[in-house]
């Protein structure tokens, strides 16, 4: 027999859902100690059984609602805590991924300018990210140096088409002074060694190009 001892959630009856039984507790003689689940009120108890003798059992119980719903607070808090931390992480995250783009966006457009033709371009990020300067940094350094490897060839192009224009007037300038008048074989014995050394000349100049 279960003496009831204390309640303190209005109305509390024995706990018969004990995992053992008044008879075990009796015997055992020393008192057990155990959570029991309220299947009738959705939380659980904490009951403490002690062998009174003459087959009593005493029943200290407390009920572990305000546990329950500390717990239950505690989970909401945590989910909407998390949620939030979610959001806040994904809005920087986005805020930051857009910055950064923006320095590789602003290249990407140089690049584009670059390959249609406009070698004069430069960059000059606003992006507050060490790496985007670093990479505008270089790519400003190799569109220098390649202005300047194409201004370097320019000058040679015209240094080598100056150069093969000088003979090319020299042969064509003694053909048409040969045809201008009536050449005998002297004349024309000349041109055509003339012809053959400025030939032999700028065969000289593609072997050295």
């Amino acid at each position: 027999t279960f003496v009831q001892a204390l309640y303190d959630d209005g109305g509390w009856e024995a706990v018969d859902a004990f995992p053992v039984s008044a008879k075990d507790i009796q015997q055992a003689g020393q008192p057990r100690l155990a959570t029991v689940p309220l299947q009738d009120r959705g939380y659980s108890a904490r009951v403490l059984n002690g062998p009174l003798g003459d087959g009593f059992v005493l029943q200290i119980a407390h009920s572990l609602k305000g546990n329950e719903h500390l717990k239950t607070s505690l989970a909401a808090g945590l989910t909407w805590g998390a949620g939030a931390l979610v959001v806040v992480g994904l809005t920087l995250g986005w805020l930051m991924a857009r910055r950064a783009m923006a320095g590789i966006q602003e290249i990407a457009r140089a690049a584009e300018k670059i390959a249609s033709g406009a070698f004069d371009t430069r960059v000059h990020p606003r992006s507050r990210f060490g790496e985007i300067e670093t990479l505008a940094a270089s790519f400003n350094r190799m569109l220098d140096r390649i202005q300047q490897l194409m201004s370097e060839l320019r000058e040679v192009t015209d240094n080598i088409a100056h150069d093969l224009r000088s003979p090319i007037t020299r042969i064509r300038g003694a053909a048409e002074l040969a045809l201008t008048r009536r050449p005998g074989p002297d004349d024309c014995q000349t041109v055509m060694a003339g012809t053959i050394c400025e030939c032999d000349h700028l065969l000289a100049m593609v072997d050295t190009m």
